[in-house]
């Protein structure tokens, strides 16, 4: 049997998964992964930054919608979905230290 973890269904699930990297704006409540990239403006990578979101930190998605509820450590906070795109997550394990 081959799974192919690009879709949305399992032969055993119909549980949503993002593939294994994919936009922060296609992730479900509840999703877990690593953040791959994070480019954008200059302006809008130093607010990111500001509020951890760098390369290498692991975050969880609490909320969709127009925006995106995500929880980066034990701080939350709230991204236009427009904002999330161009950001890359991964669904694998966060390396020992996180990128600053």
């Amino acid at each position: 049997m081959t799974i192919d973890l690009t879709t949305d269904k399992t032969p055993s699930s119909t549980v949503a998964m993002p593939a294994v990297e994919a936009s922060l704006a296609s992730w479900l409540p509840g999703d877990e992964g690593v953040v791959t990239a994070v480019p954008g403006t200059s302006r809008l990578l130093s607010r990111l930054r500001e509020l951890g979101l760098v390369p290498g930190v692991r975050i969880r998605v609490l909320r969709t919608g127009t925006s995106l509820v995500i929880q980066v450590g034990e701080s939350r906070f709230c991204l236009r979905r427009t904002d999330t795109v161009p950001i890359r997550v991964s669904a694998g394990e966060a390396p020992a230290y996180p990128h600053q």
